[in-house]
């Protein structure tokens, strides 16, 4: 019976830091940078091997192998692949779990970030109906996720809300097939963008639009950045909410959503948070 015990205790503890991960933002349905090479870490169990197969109906399949050091942390850098209309799957495995991205494509990766211009969705869009029907369009994929606080201006969060409000947290969404349905609701901007530049390039299109309506241009910057530029420097000391070398709209959104007794509290305002929800995650795919 003790036997058991220990052998149960050992498998809990096993399963707990064997699970796999993947740091890079990939999902299914997306496109990835052609031209350059893909560099994918993660954690498995440590010391373990990570097997990573890239498969597609049209051609061969390509195996990596990664090897986890003793903290479990393994990284492996795919070769360049030119721009293909074919899609493919990239299946990785440990020796207890796997991970599997479907439907994926390699083309030209643009970013949409901003205010309320880059947000503003094309079914608002003055010339919106001469683009009606919008046909399915699988070379040309949109990421447009929700955002928390999005449409709530300036209201109150409630408790759960500023619970939830990290980082990490902050986006919620996936990759969409440009078609009638995922159309209308992306940004205007990004989506003429996008249907121009693919008839240009010739190339399959990956749009992501994480542009946040109202937000400053200190949210979209790093910290670093933000200490090495003298006109900036001083807007990240002490509390932003308090600071008044930030401007009053920005320091009175973040009051009115979150209030003032947590005074360091995240925000899409506040200075830096962008960049680390938004940039620095894109940041790491090539």
């Amino acid at each position: 019976m003790r036997y058991a015990l220990l052998c149960l205790l050992m498998l809990i503890c096993l399963s707990g830091i064997a699970q796999l991960s993947v740091d890079q933002p990939i999902m299914n349905d997306m496109v990835l940078q052609r031209g350059k090479p893909l560099l994918l870490s993660g954690k498995s169990t440590p010391n373990g091997k990570v097997k990573i197969n890239m498969g597609a109906a049209h051609r061969s399949e390509h195996n990596y192998v990664a090897a986890a050091n003793n903290k479990g942390e393994w990284k492996i850098t795919i070769p360049a692949h030119a721009a293909s209309f074919h899609a493919f799957t990239i299946a990785i495995y440990s020796y207890t779990d796997s991970i599997v991205y479907n439907n994926l494509l390699w083309g030209d990766v643009w970013i949409c970030a901003g205010q309320s211009n880059m947000e503003f969705p094309l079914k608002n869009e003055m010339h919106y109906k001469l683009e009606l029907p919008i046909m399915q369009n699988p070379a040309i994929r949109m990421y447009n996720p929700n955002y928390i606080g999005k449409n709530r201006y300036a209201n109150p969060y409630p408790d759960s809300v500023k619970r939830s409000l990290t980082a990490s947290n902050f986006y919620h969404g996936s990759w969409q097939i440009l078609d009638s349905v995922s159309a209308p609701g992306f940004s205007a901007i990004g989506y003429y963008f996008a249907k121009i530049i693919a008839q240009k390039v010739k190339v399959p299109i990956g749009i992501i639009n994480v542009s946040v309506g109202g937000s400053p241009i200190e949210a979209w910057m790093s910290e670093p950045s933000l200490i090495a530029n003298k006109n900036f420097s001083n807007k990240i000391n002490g509390s932003w909410l308090t600071n008044n070398n930030l401007p009053v709209w920005i320091r009175q959104r973040g009051i009115e959503n979150i209030g003032i007794t947590n005074t360091n509290g995240n925000h899409a305002f506040k200075p830096g948070f962008l960049y680390e929800a938004a940039i620095q995650p894109l940041s790491l795919l090539p």
